[in-house]
Formats: structure tokens, sequence, C-alpha cells
């Protein structure tokens, strides 16, 4: 087992997701565990762990501790769209930001009651909803005036829309997570297909009947033959049938493929949490292949793109579960966190930002794995998530 030192939990990354107004995640906001950390370790652990992150595009706000500002860290190299998200920086703190030169990545003061920067010293700025409301709220909303802004703590539906009235870039939180105030229950009919054409594979049906479900729906056979010939697959090929296009795709490859369809297929008004979904399946697929599950890494994976398939296709695991078989593993760790994989999502769980440094080490101690392999699952999950927004805008 890997030995867990008392500061451990600090060099453990947790994430939020950074919400647009178009409640799509568009980028990425990470802090270390609370505990004091040296500088020198704060830097190892994050040039290690932000190295997995190639989604450039997108902003990537890393949140420093105070205690770790020093010059240790000005010898990382974070890549290209890293915010450092810094407390008000002091007289003394100048001069460490000064070292960075023209290498060192934009900063954003975080801001609170009685600590607030000068006007126009930070590009980007972190806010607290709640500090909106406060005694200093004027002098907050003022400074905000003009300067990118995030939204912090933004964890429910009236709290994102407040921060996007006041005209934050985006919200850092899990409001998205809140089932809607009245939302209606839904049909699984617009999933039908998928679910089908899953339930054949899952259980190796025959190809032929698989072409039957495809000749039925003409916009997954479209999906199915745009897919092969993606520059993802590195093919450009004559299609002479459904069935040739399922045997260049390959079983395993169209097993993940419809997963994330059916993770995607409310993506137009939940685009955040099929991107959770994605995020939850890349990190358990990248852990199990560390602990030794390389003959279950589909349904290691199928467990986290269906975590919240409940939510975003409003039906109960029950009704999903009746339309198509997965391994009893999957359905336990899904819909009760227990079971081989259970523990594998409960810890992609507590990553999200809504546990304690302490409790996510005590779950990474374990699985017996190490902190700085589950920090760099961590990003490049996180970064294969964020990069469907711009390469498909779903699960191509």
């Amino acid at each position: 087992m890997f030995p867990m030192s008392a500061g451990t939990g600090s060099l453990l990354l947790r994430y939020s997701p950074l919400i647009d107004k178009k409640q799509r995640i568009s980028g990425i906001r990470l802090r270390l565990g609370e505990s004091r950390c040296a500088p020198k370790d704060a830097a190892r652990a994050l040039g290690d762990a932000v190295a997995t992150w190639d989604a450039h595009d997108s902003p990537l706000f890393v949140r420093v501790p105070a205690e770790a500002v020093g010059a240790d860290l000005t010898a990382w190299k974070p890549p290209q769209g890293t915010v450092l998200e810094v407390p008000p920086l002091t007289e003394v703190d100048v001069a460490w930001a000064g070292a960075w030169n023209g290498s060192r990545p934009p900063f954003c003061a975080s801001v609170s009651e009685g600590s607030l920067p000068a006007p126009g010293t930070f590009p980007y700025l972190s806010v607290p909803v709640d500090a909106l409301g406060s005694a200093q709220g004027e002098p907050i909303k003022a400074l905000c005036r003009g300067t990118k802004w995030v939204a912090l703590e933004a964890e429910t539906p009236r709290t994102y829309k407040l921060a996007m009235l006041r005209g934050a870039e985006s919200a850092s939180g899990w409001s998205f997570l809140a089932p809607p105030e009245g939302e209606k229950k839904k049909s699984l009919a617009g999933a039908a297909s998928i679910l089908s054409l899953l339930e054949l594979v899952t259980r190796d049906a025959d190809i032929g009947e698989m072409e039957a479900i495809l000749k039925r729906d003409v916009v997954l056979a479209y999906k199915l033959v745009a897919i092969v010939n993606s520059a993802a697959m590195g093919l450009t090929v004559e299609i002479r049938s459904f069935q040739h296009a399922i045997q260049i795709l390959g079983m395993q490859r169209l097993k993940r493929w419809l997963s994330m369809l059916l993770a995607t297929a409310n993506a137009d008004s939940a685009p955040a949490l099929s991107q959770i979904s994605l995020t939850r399946a890349t990190f358990l697929d990248l852990v199990g292949t560390e602990l030794g599950f390389q003959d279950a890494q589909d349904d290691l994976f199928l467990t986290g793109a269906f975590s919240l398939l409940d939510r975003i296709l409003g039906v109960s695991f029950e009704e999903i579960f009746a339309k198509v078989a997965v391994a009893p593993e999957v359905a336990e760790a899904v819909t009760s966190r227990t079971g081989p994989y259970g523990g594998l999502l409960k810890l992609a769980e507590s990553l999200e930002d809504r546990a304690g440094p302490s409790q996510v080490a005590a779950e990474v101690e374990a699985l017996a794995l190490s902190p700085s392999f589950v920090n760099r699952s961590l990003v490049a999950a996180c970064s294969a998530a964020v990069r469907t927004r711009f390469e498909s805008g779903g699960a191509a």
C-alpha cells in the first residue's frame, strides 16, 4: 500500500467546474488540500498533475494556498490556459510575482470582505457569490466592473443565476446537480435505439440484429458512419454497409461510443451533467488500469458514464436497467455506490470538491493509490471532458 504521510491530503487536488452562460463546462478550477503545504511540495504536485492538461483553449484556474506562495513555485511552467488564483498580494509577495517575468501565467485574485485588491491590479478576480450581497457588496461589484471575474461557491441554481446576472464570466460550483424546480418525469423513447443497440452489444448479439436497428434509425446510423470516418479513427474508407461500419469500429469502441451517446442524450439542456459523466468515466478507466482491472475497463467506463444517467434522461435507474443489461457490478456502483467499483466511483465524486482533504486522502489510501497518480488522472479526465465542447459538442 502506498504510504500516506500526515500531510498527504494537502497534496491531493480537488476540482469544481467553471459553468458558463450556456450552462456548459468551459474550464476547471483546481485546488490543493486546505492543510499547510510547503511551496516546493505544492510546486511539485501542481507541476506533475497539470502536465496532463491539454484542453489549452479552456481556462484552468489553479487555486494556490497562501502557504505555497514562494520562490519554488516560480520554477513551475504551467501549460497554456493556466490562471493562478492567489490571495491578494502583499508588498512582499509582489516581488515574488515579479520573479515569474514574462513566463508567468495570469493571476486571479481571491476577493473577500476586508480583502479587496486595487482596481486593475489583476486580469481576473474570483468572488464568492454570497459576498455580492454582503456589507461590502457594492465595493466588490464596482471592483468587478471592467474585469473578468469568476463566481465561487455557486452550488444552487439560484446562486448560479445570480452570478450570471451580476456579469460573471463563469461560476464555479455544482449548481447543475440539483434537479430543476418543477422538472417533469421524462420518457426513454428518445433514447430507445441507443438503448436497444447497447443491449445487443452487451450480450454479444449477432451483427445482423444491430444492423436492423440502424436501418430503422437513420440519425443514429449517420452518427455511426461519421464516427468511423472521423479524424479520431484515422480512417477514410468507403462504408459498404452498417455491418461493415460496426466491424471497423469494433465492439469495444462501439460500446463506449453508445454509452457516451446515452450520457449526452440530453446534452442540449444538461451539457454540464454530460461532461461530468465523461470526467468520471475517463477517471475510472485510468484508475482501473492502475489497479489491474484491465479486463473490466469497459465496465468501469460505463460506471462513470452512467452515474448521472437518471438525471440526464430524467428517469429512474430501475427503468434504465430494465431496458439495457449491464454487469451487476456496474449496477451496484451506480445505484448504491457499493460493490467492487463503488469505492472508485465514490472517490471520483469526492474529488469533485465536495469532500474534505482528510476524506479524500482516506479513500485514496484505501485503494492503495499514490496521490500523484490520482492528481494526474483527475486532470487528464477533466481535460478530456472539457475538450468535448470544442471538438464535437457531444459524444462524437
